[in-house]
């Protein structure tokens, strides 16, 4: 992970989905949402602004620098919970999970397209 953290931060997910529910009961969302939503003048904060800033908050709250980080996220996401008690119930022969790490890739949140389940 340290590969991924020294100059930036990393994505960490399961082999299967990643912990995108975590952020919603982590502290630092409501502060990355507000932080994104004053970023437009108080004319601007329509109700499509607020979406794509909580959006933002949600993404931006996926990166991680530290293990602790890791932890907290997959601790407080029910998918990942989800996804650990499948494979703890049917174990490794049947079901596999691995944690895949890679570089935060900082994109616009405009411009994740899925098509068939595949982005």
């Amino acid at each position: 992970m340290n590969v991924y953290t020294e100059d930036g931060y990393a994505f960490v997910k399961t082999s299967s989905r990643s912990a995108k529910d975590a952020p919603l009961v982590q502290t630092k969302f409501h502060k990355l949402y507000t932080a994104e939503l004053e970023s437009f003048p108080e004319s601007d904060r329509s109700e499509n602004t607020q979406n794509t800033c909580l959006l933002r908050a949600a993404f931006v709250a996926l990166r991680v620098k530290t293990v602790d980080e890791v932890i907290d996220m997959f601790i407080r996401s029910e998918r990942i919970y989800q996804d650990l008690l499948l494979a703890a119930v049917n174990q490794v022969y049947v079901y596999n999970e691995h944690f895949v790490v890679r570089e935060f890739i900082n994109i616009d949140v405009d411009m994740e397209f899925r098509w068939k389940n595949e982005l």
